[in-house]
């Protein structure tokens, strides 16, 4: 056997927190050779993430250290080197795409800027090489006319958008190690099977190492040699990738594979009063340019969208990254002041309504987005960021039944209430979320908006998400605009289905009908690119 090129043994990671230390990972071993793949796979906290940026020296010290282990890079001890030898491996010889790219893309960059600084500073490019670098990765990564997205900041991207972004800044200089922390989170299904084949393409041109971090089983059996199942920061299985499907010998590791959103929404009847009706909702964006800046044309994010919502139903909302679902959702709740059309929610037109006259209905719509660590204050503890809006809402609500509901909203999303001293950057990525969910659930609205809330959670907890959404639905009456690339989640959650394609719905009408029987041949491809699902063999 050859040197592994990332070899890491006996690792511990510990934290400082308001209750005393958490061992994150308790003496986990397992190493990557060139050209390898292995996956680290386990429950949002199981510690995979906190393993793999040990790597890189990621973690927040000093309040998280490592009490003992190892880390070699072609023998060469990371674990403790100094500053100087780390910057030589960050985006050099060690790329790392992480899971959440609204928060590791700087705000107040361009692309260019962004891509460019890695291969001015590992490179030492000079400004056209590097443009010329950078259209050549943006391409790769199946970015959208590149040229034009140069100039364009993190906030201007769709979630997906900005996923290719961090792959390509990764990829930029052909390192012999990728970190991939959930690298297709935020993608629909045809562009993350292109992701995926671009991944091992160049792993297999520079023979490059692979640590794939991921909750998504499909997509570890389409790439993995290897896979180590982690639970309560230890390693509890790890093998082959096939035989650990065909055969897996840990009780978790057969729970992992068998959990999959199954089931079907509660029946609710379509015909109700609705709770939101849209008629010919457009959304342009005016493209200047000249002297003048003048309006030369119009971005059209979304070209004439009709839509009703029942109460008790949910509306699920498909299309690749870019095609106007979350621009739609935003133009539905007021908050795109380029939109048009004519926007109804429980029986008041709201399509001109002032933003001060809006305020109090507020609380009937609700929204949970799709980044939860963009979306939660840093500075706010979890009892804070979700008593915010009955702080807004409901400011003579008592001291004591405001904390009742709290903790009824947490358990609602299967959270321990303990968790509410804690701050965002002390859960992990599935947590994160949850508490973004109880945020809405809290004030019991109407409609719920969801963007991609399951796409920052492990399997088996996605199915509890689902089991959860329908559950409150039917107990409640709430109605769900549901966006999601996850096909199978849409499945288990929608009445109906919304397929949108450049701005324009492409078709529409009943779930059960556009599954079984797709009339349009963009929503034929979407349906064949779906990963078929991970079973175990009998």
């Amino acid at each position: 056997m050859t040197q592994p090129l990332l070899d890491v043994r006996d690792l511990h990671v510990h934290f400082r927190t308001g209750s005393g230390v958490l061992e994150a990972v308790k003496g986990v071993s397992w190493s990557v050779q060139a050209g390898e793949t292995l996956a680290l796979v386990g429950e949002s906290g199981s510690g995979k993430s906190v393993s793999a940026m040990s790597v890189l020296q990621l973690l927040p010290y000093p309040r998280a250290w490592h009490p003992a282990g190892s880390i070699r890079f072609r023998g060469e001890e990371l674990l403790g080197a100094p500053e100087p030898v780390m910057r030589k491996y960050r985006g050099g010889r060690i790329g790392m795409i992480f899971q959440e790219p609204m928060t590791s893309l700087n705000p107040l960059h361009t692309v260019e800027k962004q891509i460019g600084e890695t291969l001015r500073i590992h490179r030492g490019m000079t400004p056209d090489k590097a443009r010329t670098r950078i259209l050549e990765l943006l391409d790769l990564v199946r970015l959208p006319d590149p040229v034009r997205r140069l100039g364009s900041f993190p906030h201007e991207l769709s979630g997906g958008q900005r996923q290719r972004v961090m792959i390509a800044m990764a990829l930029a200089n052909e390192p012999e190690l990728l970190i991939a922390d959930e690298p297709t989170t935020a993608l629909d299904v045809t562009v993350q099977a292109q992701i995926l084949d671009l991944i091992r393409g160049l792993q297999s041109r520079f023979k490059m190492g692979l640590l794939l971090i991921s909750h998504d089983l499909n997509v570890v059996r389409h790439m993995a040699d290897r896979v180590c199942v982690m639970r309560y920061g230890e390693v509890v299985e790890d093998g082959n990738s096939e035989a650990l499907f065909s055969r897996p010998a840990h009780a978790y590791t057969r729970l992992l594979i068998d959990s999959e959103p199954s089931g079907e929404p509660y029946p609710a009847d379509a015909n109700a009063e609705p709770v939101l009706k849209a008629d010919d909702v457009k959304v342009h964006f005016p493209i200047r340019g000249g002297l003048f800046r003048r309006v030369r044309d119009y971005v059209r994010a979304v070209d004439g969208v009709s839509l009703r919502l029942a109460p008790g139903r949910t509306l699920g909302i498909v299309g690749e990254s870019g095609s106007g679902k979350t621009t739609l959702a935003l133009a539905l709740l007021r908050l795109q002041q380029c939109a048009t059309g004519r926007i109804v929610f429980l029986g008041e037109d709201i399509t001109r309504t002032r933003p001060s006259a809006l305020r109090p209905m507020r609380k009937r719509m609700q929204v949970v987005f799709q980044d939860p660590f963009g979306s939660l204050s840093p500075r706010m503890s979890v009892e804070q960021i979700i008593a915010e809006g009955l702080e807004v809402h409901e400011p003579g609500m008592s001291p004591q039944a405001r904390q009742d509901a709290i903790t009824q909203a947490l358990k609602d999303v299967g959270l321990d209430p303990e968790l509410m001293p804690r701050f965002p950057h002390e859960l992990s990525g599935g947590q994160r979320q949850r508490v973004a969910v109880a945020r809405a659930l809290v004030l019991r609205p109407a409609l719920i908006v969801l963007d991609e809330p399951t796409s920052a959670l492990d399997r088996s907890v996605q199915a509890q998400l689902v089991s959860l959404l329908r559950e409150l639905q039917r107990r409640y009456g709430l109605a769900y605009l549901f966006i999601s690339h996850d096909l199978k989640v849409i499945r288990a959650l929608s009445h109906d289905i919304i397929v949108m394609k450049d701005g324009v719905v492409v078709e529409q009408g009943e779930a059960t009908r556009v599954f079984e029987s797709p009339q349009h041949p963009y929503t034929r491809q979407l349906l064949e690119a779906a990963l078929t699902p991970v079973r175990r063999s009998a």
